[in-house]
């Protein structure tokens, strides 16, 4: 909010804050670099978390255990 810019709290609009500082003519402060690392780290979590999502749905699929 401190530049103009306003998103809802929560993960679910991150993706909106990391849309702002991938677009090149936001006018965000120079800090803009140290922003993008963060943003390529959120990029890096989301896509670890589908990864692992998609192992413990296969796991539950099969598990004998989990069937019960």
């Amino acid at each position: 909010m401190e530049f103009g810019f306003i998103v809802r709290q929560g993960p679910g609009h991150v993706s909106k804050l990391i849309d702002l500082v991938a677009y090149p003519s936001s006018e965000l402060p120079a800090e803009r670099p140290v922003l993008a690392v963060i943003a390529d780290s959120l990029h890096a979590i989301q896509a670890r978390i589908l990864l692992l999502d998609r192992e413990i749905a296969i796991k539950a699929k099969t598990d004998s255990v989990s069937k019960c």
